[in-house]
């Protein structure tokens, strides 16, 4: 009887131990799994920095490439890349210098919607200073026969 007792005990405390070495095991899958979840989670946060940069760093770009692409003079692009001054000539002998011309292949660069640039080709000098905007740019305008078309873009984001 005594012997059967020990043998019990002695396979309750195998059975324990066991039990102990599977929690054990299983708590540092777990502790495994819980690093690498962790370490993934920054590698992604770190991506999405990156990638948020890059785009950062491509749109500030748009302006002044733009004004490459079209021929304009350096003095059009403002605010560090922000914004461009479009001012075209008109009949007046200070209005801009730049033709509608270079002004529609910034327009284009900028891939400025066709309702925004038909509402520019509508205004009249009767018109006041309008407003849009499309993607990261807001535009003002107005229009008259002396000064000429004055387009500001500027960068919204």
């Amino acid at each position: 009887m005594i012997i059967v007792g020990l043998l019990v005990l002695v396979a309750a405390a195998v059975g324990l131990l066991a039990i102990n070495v599977m929690n054990s095991r299983a708590a540092s899958q777990r502790v495994v799994e819980e690093r690498a979840a962790a370490e993934q989670a920054e590698a992604d946060r770190e991506a999405a920095e990156q990638q948020a940069a890059a785009e950062l760093a491509a749109l500030q770009r748009l302006i002044p490439t733009a004004a490459t692409l079209c021929g304009l003079p350096a003095g059009v692009v403002q605010d560090g890349g922000a914004s461009i001054f479009l001012d075209t000539a008109g009949n007046s002998s200070d209005s801009g210098d730049l033709s509608i011309e270079q002004a529609a292949c910034v327009l284009h660069a900028l891939d400025i919607p066709d309702a925004i640039r038909n509402q520019m080709n509508s205004t009249t000098a009767f018109s006041g200073v309008q407003s849009s905007s499309w993607g990261p740019f807001e535009a003002t305008w107005s229009y008259n026969p002396s000064q000429g078309l004055d387009v500001i873009i500027k960068r919204t984001q």
